[in-house]
């Protein structure tokens, strides 16, 4: 092959440029193709699971709505986060956060969570983390202090 080389610099040129286009250019149409399908998967992993939580809200909702009035009481509503939540009332960190949810869910005080109040707030995109994070950073200053 170098004697070709030799022979005239436009083999040189030829085998510079494919190389180029074969390792720069086909690797990125391959690695563009990969991350396509990567992400479309990612959406679709991510829409079914948002689906499968909102039929779960939903069965759990209707578990805790008594006679099936499309609303959940204050004490419908603690009985209903503390057990999709995981939460315990008796902790005040618990009660906080759960004040915080009530307070978005029912904006308007009005002692009552609407069924389809209560599945936006779900669907919510990171509504675990609504006031949290600033009582979580108080919590984590407030212990570096200590030290």
């Amino acid at each position: 092959m170098l004697s070709a080389y030799n022979t005239s610099t436009w083999y040189t040129i030829f085998f510079v440029a494919f190389v180029i286009f074969g390792v720069f250019f086909l690797m990125n149409v391959l690695l563009a193709v990969i991350f396509d399908n990567y992400k479309r998967r990612v959406q679709w992993t991510s829409d079914s699971r948002g689906k499968e939580r909102i039929e779960y809200i939903e069965k759990f909702f209707d578990k805790y709505d008594e006679g099936h009035k499309g609303y959940l009481t204050i004490y419908e509503a603690k009985a209903f986060f503390g057990y999709v939540l995981d939460f315990n009332y008796r902790d005040s960190d618990d009660r906080k956060k759960l004040h915080t949810i009530l307070k978005v869910a029912d904006p308007e005080q009005a002692k009552m969570l609407l069924r389809h109040r209560v599945i936006e707030f779900f669907r919510m995109g990171g509504f675990i983390h609504l006031d949290f994070l600033g009582q979580e950073q108080k919590k984590l200053t407030s212990e570096e202090d200590e030290f």
